[in-house]
């Protein structure tokens, strides 16, 4: 997909979040650019040490404020219902089976 393509549907998708956002699988902070005005703070939750190194010049960059909370969408270190919106975009993240399943 091309950059332009991609640009269009960054601000598409992040477009009504609003207040606490966390988003699963940050990588290297591709949508910081796009997070609309309403967006208080985004919580990011990222496995990877080179996509959070990669995020660093863009979360200084960010209007928004940006903090990484955890590294395993599967146990976020949130409270329930503490956050208004969630996003999560082109992970490329391994999810085991569970039990049960």
């Amino acid at each position: 997909m091309p950059f332009q393509q991609l640009s269009r549907w960054r601000a598409e998708v992040t477009e009504g979040l609003t207040g606490r956002v966390v988003e699963i699988g940050f990588g290297s902070g591709l949508n910081a650019d796009y997070y609309p005005a309403e967006v208080e703070l985004v919580l990011a939750v990222e496995p990877a040490a080179v996509a959070r190194k990669l995020a660093e010049k863009r979360i200084s960059r960010s209007a928004v404020a940006i903090e990484h909370v955890g590294m395993d969408g599967q146990s976020i270190p949130l409270d329930d219902n503490s956050c208004d919106s969630a996003l999560s975009t082109l992970p490329c993240a391994r999810f085991p089976t569970f039990a049960g399943r």
